[in-house]
């Protein structure tokens, strides 16, 4: 696998993770498992930007490459 295949994969790894994230995130109740998916989505999120922002890869997808993880948790608590 190339550098430009695996950049690929990562973003597509992310795009899913963010999607199912903001759809948990926006849910009315959160049981003890979607507490423990959504934390691992931010989790999984938070460390793959950081590694693709430190490899200088940029994601083609806008949406994921403005998107800040930590939307996950703070719109979370507010609600």
């Amino acid at each position: 696998m190339n550098p430009e295949q695996a950049a690929g994969v990562l973003e597509e790894v992310l795009r899913r993770a963010m999607d199912e994230g903001l759809e948990l995130r926006d849910k009315d109740q959160l049981n003890e498992h979607d507490e423990g998916a959504l934390m691992a989505y931010f989790t999984l999120l938070d460390w793959g930007k950081s590694q693709a922002e430190l490899s200088g890869i940029e994601f083609a997808d806008r949406e994921l490459q403005d998107f800040d993880p930590y939307s996950l948790l703070n719109q979370r608590q507010a609600a």
